[in-house]
């Protein structure tokens, strides 16, 4: 959200209405001021806490302030399920509305958890008898994600309500032609052949699969130190995880180092030669080009947007049941030469500096602004 806002904040007046807390915090943010509006970057933002955002609090806020559009982040979150029972009942106004899922219809994402499977079945099926869906804009981040969307919601979604428009990626310094040439020199993780720093970076949850990196792990070559930063949203899935970790040899060495910001994400991966990253599904995986933008390799499963890593010696993406490949891109990784190494890693960085300035993204996000508008205005 912070990417699409920086982009197209000079040409839409956004409006952003978000949780006075980050997830799993006790503490609201610092610096805000609860129930106000107040400009944050290119945005005017208002932070709510949870009884700000109840049922009765927010149809008060949506009556009480003035919009063309709504654009809703998430599919399953408590707020848009409000907004859509509202405007289902009519009790709000019949403005446009976009609504991007971000990877939740994904096979993966609807698979994990016997009960919040059927939750998410027993929900979607209510919202399709109510009729929340007429009228809708869908926003896909790839055509998977669209065929995922028109898929699970059948007749109710029309392949016209869906419009794909990539999550935009935006690393400042990649701009900079100098500052990418100059990234090799910058990077503080030397290579040499036998050894190699291995990183896990995302959520800790059962949808990014780090056990799974964790026993792939336990079987490669060569020495390998294993750090993982995320936060821990699933204490029992951790639990789990810590156990595998027991069971690894002593040429790995693995450490949790807690939870970085989104200003420290370049500066840890330019740590490290390998991300680790056998998700279950991503509609888009911001977490990706930030990698290779930093000129950190990328494993990762083919339930991405991101295909064909080997093609351009920027890493792998493989099937997840391809356990064999898994280990033999590792393997090839820790016993890489630096001259290798850097040549991949500047492959990398160009290849995050394309996805960084691709000027087609940037128009198919405006272009779903104004379709959306624009049928409204058809009405």
């Amino acid at each position: 959200m912070a990417n699409l806002i920086d982009a197209l904040g000079d040409d839409f007046e956004f409006r952003v209405i978000t949780s006075h807390k980050d997830l799993g915090e006790d503490k609201p943010y610092e610096n805000i001021v609860e129930g106000s509006w107040q400009q944050v970057g290119k945005a005017s933002v208002l932070y709510l806490s949870s009884a700000g955002m109840s049922l009765v609090n927010w149809y008060r806020v949506l009556s009480s302030n003035s919009y063309d559009l709504l654009y809703l982040n998430s599919f399953f979150c408590r707020l848009t399920v409000r907004t859509l029972l509202l405007r289902s009942m009519g009790l709000i106004p019949r403005k446009p509305v976009i609504v991007a899922p971000r990877g939740e219809f994904s096979e993966g994402a609807l698979s994990i958890g016997t009960l919040k499977k059927l939750k998410k079945r027993a929900y979607i099926s209510a919202t399709r008898l109510l009729s929340f869906y007429s009228g809708l804009i869908w926003q896909a981040s790839s055509d998977r994600e669209a065929s995922d969307i028109l898929t699970l919601l059948g007749n109710d979604v029309s392949p016209q309500q869906v419009f794909v428009a990539p999550d935009i990626s935006h690393i400042d310094w990649l701009s900079d032609e100098r500052a990418c040439d100059s990234m090799l020199q910058q990077r503080t993780c030397s290579k040499a052949p036998g050894f190699a720093k291995v990183v896990f970076l995302s959520r800790i949850a059962r949808m990014k699969n780090l056990a799974m990196a964790i026993e792939l792990l336990g079987q490669v070559k060569g020495k390998v130190e294993f750090d993982i930063y995320g936060p821990l949203e699933d204490e029992d899935y951790w639990d789990q995880c810590c156990y595998r970790m027991r069971f690894l040899p002593p040429s790995v060495q693995v450490c949790y180092k807690g939870v970085v910001t989104a200003e420290q994400v370049h500066d840890v991966f330019g740590r490290y030669h390998l991300f680790v990253f056998p998700t279950l599904g991503e509609n888009y995986g911001h977490v990706i080009p930030e990698a290779l933008g930093a000129g950190c390799l990328v494993l990762t499963s083919d339930r991405t947007p991101w295909q064909d890593f080997d093609r351009d010696r920027i890493g792998w993406t493989l099937p997840l049941d391809d356990t064999a490949g898994f280990i033999d891109a590792i393997d090839e990784v820790v016993g890489m030469t630096s001259e290798v190494f850097d040549c991949c890693s500047k492959n990398a960085i160009a290849f995050a500096n394309e996805v960084a300035t691709d000027k087609a993204v940037l128009e198919a996000n405006y272009a779903l602004f104004r379709q959306a508008l624009s049928q409204y205005r058809r009405r």
